[in-house]
């Protein structure tokens, strides 16, 4: 499973390699919740 998400000029790519998708996108949110956080920071706000 692949996550993308973009903040400006900044970009975030997660990847899980679970074999359950429900443990891939369990895993993918987590990932993407940080990734998402450190990008509004990148970013000013």
């Amino acid at each position: 499973m692949s996550l993308y998400q973009f903040e400006r000029d900044e970009m975030t790519a997660i990847y899980t390699g679970r074999p359950q998708k429900d443990q891939a996108l369990s895993e993918a949110l987590v990932l993407g919740r940080l990734a998402a956080a450190r990008l509004v920071a990148a970013n000013g706000g």
